[in-house]
This record gives structure tokens, sequence and C-alpha cells, in this order.
């Protein structure tokens, strides 16, 4: 009798076990989508920056990299957007990407300014201070400043692969006109750092061994966004994931035991459907064709398709749908000669936006006569020019 008991309550523990996982998975979906809706989520904004100038201080601080005007930086910045300015500490990370180097800033500030004045180290525009003409500060009517925490180290940067170098970025979107922004709000919409007309930054590096310094300076191009799955939408995946899992288990235990007062014909019924069936697999294969560059996001192989604006997602589409269309001709390259499209066959393949004449160039490389890695440039505009 104790051994029954046993059983029954065992029985029992088990097909009960998906309706509490089932109410968990429920209770755990509700605080975390809660949770995610009161606390915004992080964004990331990217953009192109081209150096306009370069010059020594206090000596110079030789740099890590060759860099000279006309060099592009490609920038990051993760912020929490927010109302409660006008000064915003974060502890997101700005990444500036140039020359084959990373230079990284874990803690930093933005200062939204509604028609506040801004004081700034030299006396002509930011990406050229030597070269441009003096600037009017109260003629700057609405901006926008992001550079070290206060109280931070002066310089807060730190230099890939040199622990003797480190520098201070300093971000500046300024307007003459007052009406740009109407609060201090910190924007998460690109269009608001885009109606900026003056969009530059500074790089400010400084050797610690001689005290030396090194400035860059350069304009800041068009503003991105970068799409990133909120806490909402990856609560929503997760709680979508083990809702799933417990409507599988409520049905496995429903077919797998049986009580005792349905009789022996709903036990055989429960011991039939657990009989083995066999179904034939969806026949599968390799990608014959890889796009290698396709989420690399900066460097020398980041595709550029940020240049298509409001089409990148669109352009991204295409190549990708010429990819399916080639891998449905091509179903093996045989590049090892045993007819077997499940070994050795992955085809290399690059692509980029550039500015070039014509709408595109191609690059391949060939070994033993067989094509195995291509490169393709496509025209930045689709225009041909």
């Amino acid at each position: 009798m104790d051994n029954l008991n046993r059983i029954s309550v065992s029985w029992r523990a088990r097909s009960l076990r998906p309706y509490v996982v089932g109410f968990l998975v429920l209770l755990a979906g509700v605080l975390c989508v809660s949770r995610a809706f009161l606390h915004a989520a992080p964004v990331t904004l990217r953009f192109e920056a081209t150096v306009a100038s370069s010059f020594p201080s206090d000596g110079g601080a030789s740099l890590p990299f060759l860099v000279s005007p006309g060099d592009s930086i490609v920038t990051t910045i993760t912020f929490e957007p927010g109302t409660a300015g006008p000064v915003y500490p974060q502890n997101g990370t700005m990444r500036f990407d140039l020359v084959g180097t990373s230079l990284v800033v874990t803690d930093f500030q933005i200062v939204v300014g509604n028609d506040r004045q801004i004081w700034i180290d030299h006396p002509g525009r930011i990406a050229d201070p030597n070269n441009t003409p003096d600037v009017d500060i109260n003629a700057i009517g609405d901006n926008t400043i992001a550079s070290c925490l206060d109280g931070a180290p002066h310089f807060c940067g730190t230099v890939q692969g040199s622990v003797n170098k480190e520098f201070r970025p300093l971000l500046v979107f300024t307007d003459p006109n007052p009406l740009l922004i109407t609060s201090d709000e910190l924007s998460r919409d690109p269009e608001i750092w885009n109606a900026f007309s003056r969009r530059e930054m500074s790089l400010l590096f400084r050797d610690k061994n001689t005290g030396g310094s090194t400035y860059l300076g350069a304009y800041i191009a068009q503003v991105h966004e970068v799409p990133e799955p909120t806490i909402a939408s990856l609560c929503l995946a997760i709680t979508a994931a083990f809702a799933g899992y417990f409507v599988l288990a409520r049905r496995q235990f429903a077919t797998t035991f049986a009580f005792p007062s349905q009789g022996r014909k709903t036990r055989q019924r429960a011991q039939a459907s657990k009989t083995l069936r066999f179904e034939q697999l969806e026949e599968k294969r390799l990608l014959a064709i890889m796009w290698a560059n396709e989420c690399v996001m900066a460097g020398p192989d980041d595709p550029n398709f940020v240049t298509y604006g409001p089409n990148e997602a669109i352009a991204r589409q295409i190549v990708n749908r010429a990819i399916d269309d080639w891998e449905a001709m091509i179903t093996d390259f045989n590049y090892d000669g045993d007819n077997n499209p499940a070994t050795n066959n992955t085809f290399n393949l690059r692509v980029f936006a550039s500015p070039i004449s014509g709408r595109g160039s191609t690059g391949t490389t060939f070994v033993g006569g067989l094509p195995t890695q291509a490169t393709v440039t496509l025209d930045d505009n689709g225009g041909g020019e």
C-alpha cells in the first residue's frame, strides 16, 4: 500500500508539472515585459567621420597608426535616452575605429543644451580649428555634446594595443537655430542628431610617458540608428519559447499517463500513442555561398551599406536574394572532387558599397581553376557615378 501511495503521489506531481511550469513562465513573462516597458532600452547610433586636421601639442604624441586628412573614423555610441537633463551620465560605450585600431570609452556623459551656450577650447571649428574662421559662441543656439564624465580622468579613453596612449573624445553637434530642440531631452531619434547643421568631433591623444599630445579633428556625416532587440522583445521571445514547451509537455503527459478510473481501453490507447513512428526528413544541404562580411559593423570589412540610408535593409535583401538564386543553380562547387555538396563546399563572398565609376566591380580568386572567393563592390548611389 505504501508503494501504491508513493506511485500515486509521484504520478500526480508529474502530471501537474506542466501546469506549474506554465504558471511560472507566464508570471516571469509579465514581470519581464513590465520591467522592460518601465525602463527604456539603450540605443546605438553609428556614423562615419572624415579626418580634417591633425597637429601636435606639447611636443606631440606618436600615434600607433598612420592617419591623414580624408581617412574615415567609424563611430558607434550606445546610451540610454531620457528626459531628466541636461546632463546624462552613461555607462554605455563610445567606440572609434580608424586605420585598423579601436578606441574605447566605457563611461561618458552627454549634455543637451537647449538654447544654451557652450565653451570651446579652440576659436575655429572643432574639426579643423586652425584653418576655419572663429566660431561666435553667442551665435550657437542649440547643441548636444558627448565627452568624458565630469570627475573622470581628463583622458578617459583607451587605445587598443597601446598601454602608454590615452585619449579624450569630444563630439559636438551645434546649430544657430535656438528652436531646433525645445527641451533638454536626450533623443534616440537620429533625425534630431542629423538636424544639427554643424556635426564634428575631436580626439586628443596623450602619451603617458612624455605628456605630449596629438589632436585629430573630423567632420561627422549622417547619423544612423543600429537596430537592436529590445528587452521587451527578448522577454516575449523567451516567454513564447517556454509557452511552447508548456503546450508540448502538457500533451506528452496527457498521452503518457491515464487515470486508473479510465479503464483498460484508455490505457491501451495511451500505450498505442507511444508507438514509434519514422518520418522522412526534409532534404538539407550546406550553404554554398556565404556572405562573409554581412554582419561586420566596423573596420575594413564593414560593408558600408549605411550609405544607402533608409534603403539599407532593401539593399541587403537584394544581395541575399541574389545569393539564394545562385545557390539554387550551383548546389556543389565540388572543390574536393567527391561530388558531395555537404563537404568542402563554401564560396566566400564579400560585398561593399562605395563611390565608384560604374555600377559595380568584382574581384575573384581561383584555385585549381575553380572560384573560391570574390569581392563585389556596389556603387553607393546605384547611378554609376
